[in-house]
């Protein structure tokens, strides 16, 4: 059985093929497939559902766009680059071949949690 991911873990998973505008990049011809991404659903979704949703990670130079969001000084992490905050994407876990690579600090997750809840929270 596949260990399955909590809230604030960072991940790689295979992200290919992606389609419009996911972000995408890899090569899976050259078995590049995978991309890091920072989970946010809780760890009962995620067991439950074999599903994780998060936000991916890219290494693109995004520092002076927003909405991306830099990822520097996480030691737990084992990842940089820049946070994309604007898309939130689920995948399942265990047939995108889903590992656990690290975890982000409580405050990365709190703030990443709050973008989430800006996408989600429709006006009335």
């Amino acid at each position: 059985m596949v260990a399955m991911p909590k809230q604030g873990d960072v991940i790689k998973i295979d992200a290919e093929p992606h389609v419009g505008r996911e972000m995408g990049g890899r090569s899976p011809e050259t078995g590049n497939n995978q991309r890091s991404m920072i989970v946010w659903t809780n760890s009962g979704y995620n067991a439950k559902t074999q599903l994780v949703g998060g936000m991916m990670v890219s290494t693109g130079d995004y520092a002076k766009r927003t909405p991306h969001l830099a990822i520097r000084n996480e030691p737990d992490s084992h990842i940089y680059g820049n946070i994309v905050t604007w898309q939130v994407i689920s995948y399942d876990f265990v047939k995108r071949h889903g590992r656990i690579v690290g975890h982000v600090s409580d405050g990365l997750l709190r703030t990443l949690l709050t973008k989430v809840h800006q996408i989600y929270s429709f006006p009335e």
